[in-house]
C-alpha cells in the first residue's frame, strides 16, 4: 500500500483533534488533496475510481465549488490530512435543492474523530451559507462498514441499494444509499 503523504504515522499517532483547524480548501492544497484520493483509488474500494488522477483535478474541483459547493480541509500544522465537499446531486436544477457528500481522510488519521468535526463543518456551512440546500446524499462502497456507521452516526438514513453497481479489484460492488435532510422543507 502506497502511503498518501510524506509524513509518517507516528507524526499522524500524535495529532489530537484540537490540534486540527477546519477551513476552506485553497488552490494550494490540490496535491496533498490529490494524494490522499489517490491512496484510495489505488487501495481500496471506497472509490470505484480505477485511475488514479493529477493535481488539476483537485484545483478544479476546489474552482468549481466556489460560491455552490462547500469545500473543506482539515489542516494540521500546515497539512492536509482531511477534506469534505458537496457536489450537485444531479445534472439538472432541479436538483439544487439536494447534495452528495464526500469525505476522506488520511488513511493513518481514523477514528480521531476530525471525520465527524469535517462533517459537522460541512453541515454547519450549510445551513449558514445555503439557504437553497435542504437535502444531503451519500453513496457508500456496501463493504464500507465504517463509512456506513458514520454516515448512521451523524443522521443519515439508508434508502435504497443497488447491488452489483461496481466492479473493482476482481470483485463485484454493491452501493447503499444514504439521506439525510438538514432543514425543513418551505
Amino acid at each position: 500500500m502506497t502511503d498518501p503523504l510524506s509524513y509518517t504515522e507516528t507524526t499522524i499517532d500524535t495529532i489530537e483533534n484540537d490540534q486540527v483547524i477546519i477551513r476552506p480548501a485553497e488552490l494550494a492544497d490540490a496535491s496533498q488533496l490529490t494524494a490522499i484520493y489517490n491512496y484510495y483509488i489505488q487501495n481500496t474500494t471506497i472509490s470505484f475510481r480505477i485511475a488514479l488522477t493529477d493535481v488539476s483535478l483537485k484545483e478544479e474541483q476546489i474552482t468549481e465549488r466556489i460560491g455552490i459547493n462547500p469545500f473543506l480541509v482539515a489542516d494540521y500544522d500546515g497539512q492536509v490530512i482531511g477534506f469534505a465537499y458537496t457536489s450537485d446531486a444531479g445534472a439538472y436544477e432541479g436538483y439544487r435543492p439536494s447534495k452528495e457528500i464526500s469525505i476522506y481522510l488520511d488513511a493513518h488519521v481514523k477514528a480521531r474523530g476530525i471525520g465527524s468535526r469535517l462533517y459537522q463543518a460541512l453541515e454547519q456551512e450549510i445551513i449558514d451559507n445555503y439557504p437553497h440546500i435542504y437535502k444531503l446524499v451519500s453513496q457508500v462502497t456496501g463493504t464500507n462498514e465504517s463509512s456506513l456507521k458514520f454516515h448512521k452516526k451523524h443522521g443519515f438514513e439508508q434508502f435504497g441499494v443497488c447491488e452489483n453497481m461496481g466492479y473493482k479489484f476482481d470483485q463485484w460492488l454493491d452501493v447503499v444509499y444514504l439521506e439525510k435532510n438538514i432543514r425543513p422543507l418551505e
